[in-house]
């Protein structure tokens, strides 16, 4: 028997191999993941230890016909968000026993440390539903119309500058909390021809640990700068990502009424379709949005360079809620301000002109104190003449 058979019969449980596994995640990942499986194997429906859960499923996949381990799932998930479901929590100085049923979304997390514990023995995961049958549009796309309306119904200009940030960025909610003040007024900057500024730089993504290139348009620029209020430092929204959650929750409730259901997710998955489909190619948008991308560093500097001027180009179309203002606006606009532009050239050349001749004048008074009527029209040689006579008067005095 070999050192590798010995460690394997000796060590390797398959409670070692996941909690070996659970290293490799955050520390947070790694208490919820050990509470979660801890309270499904204390529970009536599963009733066994990592080890048994874990051989039990194995055996159904070597039969190919059995699925106990997802139907006490189901079970247990069935009976954890219904009124049954009884917690010990501290209520002042005194420990009692309340009633705390899940969310359907909460028990997902139970799901994933369970499917967790499979994957970490290499077996398949369970496949769970992702929705509640009577819910099959928890997440839907959100439009512009929609984000239009809801910015419109927003509280206060802290949630409206929210708002446009999600829907500007398509940053996940985590990330949005970890905008600092002090990074967006460093960030680079780009003007367009009607003077919209449009800012970006780099954050590391809390979730993959990618870098994610934000970027924002003007409205959002917009909205964060009256939100600052003059302040240069700290984090721009000063809120938790689930205290955010909720609070997008409620400034989309309104629309529950029409059986839309929307999260802050939805405005992450309309973001990437509308770019998408304004022709941002699939590898910069995962880097807009802090998804992890292959580091072939030739090609990734060249798109990265060209993530904000492309991005200004397609805002109008994909993502501005001020759809008065478009692409032949903005093309004619910038024709109108060259023309400008160089008229005003003209005039500073001709006055640069004319202040020329008008110091060679004074020079000329001021070392001969004679005038050449022929060179100035009638006004510039009277105003010349003042201009003698006071030099008269001073040399008498």
């Amino acid at each position: 028997m070999g050192l590798r058979d010995f460690q394997t019969k000796s060590t390797d449980t398959p409670e070692d191999r996941f909690y070996s596994h659970l290293k490799t995640k955050s520390d947070r990942t790694q208490d919820i993941y050990t509470k979660h499986i801890e309270e499904l194997c204390k529970s009536s429906q599963f009733n066994a230890g990592i080890n048994e859960i874990v051989e039990l499923h194995r055996e159904d996949i070597e039969k190919g016909d059995g699925d106990t381990c997802k139907k006490a799932f189901i079970a247990w998930q069935k009976w954890a968000m219904s009124d049954q479901r009884k917690v010990i929590k501290r209520v002042g100085r005194d420990f009692v026993e309340v009633t705390q049923p899940l969310s359907f979304y909460t028990s997902q997390g139970y799901a994933k440390a369970l499917n967790c514990a499979f994957l970490s023995n290499k077996l398949s995961p369970i496949k769970f539903d992702k929705y509640p049958k009577n819910n099959p549009k928890a997440k839907d796309l959100i439009t512009i119309d929609q984000i239009r309306e809801t910015v419109k119904r927003a509280p206060n200009l802290k949630a409206r500058a929210i708002l446009l940030t999600l829907k500007d960025s398509g940053l996940r909610i985590s990330d949005i909390c970890l905008l600092r003040a002090e990074d967006f007024l460093g960030a680079k900057n780009l003007k367009d021809p009607l003077g919209r500024e449009f800012r970006t730089w780099n954050i590391e993504s809390v979730k993959t640990g990618a870098v994610s290139n934000v970027v924002l348009g003007y409205e959002s620029v917009q909205a964060i700068f009256y939100t600052l209020d003059g302040r240069t430092e700290g984090r721009i929204f000063k809120v938790n990502a689930n205290n955010l959650s909720k609070r997008i929750r409620g400034y989309t409730a309104f629309m529950k009424k029409n059986g839309v259901h929307l999260s802050a997710h939805s405005f992450r998955k309309t973001y990437v379709t509308r770019m998408l489909n304004s022709g941002i190619s699939e590898i910069a948008i995962k880097m807009l949005v802090g998804k992890t991308v292959p580091r072939d560093m030739e090609t990734y500097a060249l798109i990265q360079s060209e993530l904000l001027p492309n991005y200004a180009k397609v805002y109008d179309k994909a993502l501005a809620l001020d759809v008065s203002v478009g692409i032949e606006a903005v093309k004619e606009a910038q024709i109108e301000q060259s023309e400008t532009i160089a008229l005003l050239n003209r005039k500073i050349a001709d006055q640069e002109a004319l202040m020329q001749e008008l110091r060679r004048a004074v020079l000329s008074i001021a070392k001969e104190g004679i005038i050449n009527p022929t060179m100035y029209t009638e006004e510039e040689a009277k105003g010349l003449r003042v201009m003698e006579e006071a030099l008269e008067k001073r040399k008498t005095q």
